[in-house]
């Protein structure tokens, strides 16, 4: 049953999604030369995170320019029991087991140590349905909204993650690679199914092949958003409204062919905080969370969601 329905400017990096290890590939381009510019590119980006963060103290991750940012998360207060933030963090991971020289694979014990934090400093989670509610119609939220997103479905995101996030009774959601599913290393369609039902995780789209977006024809697209939206909604048994564009590859072609399809919002991996003030409900930021991050960095990033709020 699905929950209730309710480049960052100065610092342009944008965090590339790995290239699916079950074999998939961007449109274009040979499967062998993928996977070594690929993880090459990811390793590039993963010292340019920690270089920038160094550097310009991540203490405030709006998309604004410089000279308009401000530290405190701006808040108005919508009703006693919820507020409505201009901005809400949304976590991007992918495999919380670890597995060496893959910064997206999370060293033992990162994924718990994140999630007591969020607990202990009073985050709630909510789904995407819930900021897609706040963002269009400004139904309130619960004070400290974050939202955790796993992207390509691996299993270790229901042998891992789900139990810790039903401990804390946290909801999520997974955007799944359809060919993934029942392969070896990704999830199940019994793993999807038992997930969804449990009122922890939503299941949305991220393609059918993990293809780069941008770089494929229109009717490859046009099958991509489509195919995985219907093999989804067959399994679950009802809509699937938010996609997550592989490797974070869109261009405003992509994103004209995400609302035709029927999405009502999408997440990139472009770096920051989501605000439909500055970016729109298809090119709405994450914080991608990759191997060896620290708590103290963990918690720099998500400052502006532990900053005083204003009346």
């Amino acid at each position: 049953m699905k929950l209730a329905h309710m480049k960052r400017s100065g610092l342009a990096l944008t965090l590339l999604v790995p290239l699916m290890t079950f074999g998939l590939f961007g449109c274009g381009q040979s499967n062998a030369t993928g996977v070594a510019a690929d993880s090459n590119a990811v390793t590039r980006s993963k010292v340019a995170v920690h270089k920038a963060a160094e550097k310009h103290k991540l203490s405030n991750l709006d998309a604004r320019p410089a000279s308009k940012q401000t530290a405190t998360v701006t808040v108005s207060k919508m009703s006693q029991s919820g507020v409505f933030p201009s901005r809400v963090p949304i976590l991007e991971y992918h495999d919380t087991a670890y597995r060496p020289h893959w910064p997206w694979a999370l060293n033992p014990g990162q994924f718990a140590q994140e999630m007591y934090f969020l607990k202990t400093h009073h985050f709630h989670t909510i789904t995407l349905d819930q900021l897609y509610d706040a963002m269009k119609y400004h139904t309130p939220l619960p004070s400290r909204p974050v939202v955790i997103t796993f992207d390509d479905g691996h299993v270790s995101n229901f042998t891992m993650a789900f139990p810790i996030l039903r401990k804390y009774h946290f909801v999520a959601t997974e955007n799944m690679v359809t060919k993934a599913i029942n392969r070896p290393g990704y999830l199940s369609a019994k793993d999807l199914l038992e997930m969804e039902r449990s009122g922890v995780f939503e299941i949305e789209s991220h393609t059918v092949d993990h293809p780069y977006l941008a770089k494929c024809s229109t009717s490859r697209i046009k099958y991509e958003l489509t195919e995985s939206k219907k093999i989804l909604t067959k399994l679950l048994g009802r809509p699937v409204d938010f996609f997550a564009y592989p490797y974070g590859s869109y261009d405003a072609r992509v994103i004209r062919a995400v609302q035709q399809a029927g999405y009502k919002m999408a997440v990139t991996s472009n770096w920051g905080y989501a605000s439909t003030n500055f970016q729109g409900r298809y090119t709405l930021r994450r914080i991608g969370i990759h191997e060896g991050l620290s708590i103290h960095q963990f918690a720099k990033w998500l400052s502006p969601s532990l900053a005083p709020q204003k009346e």
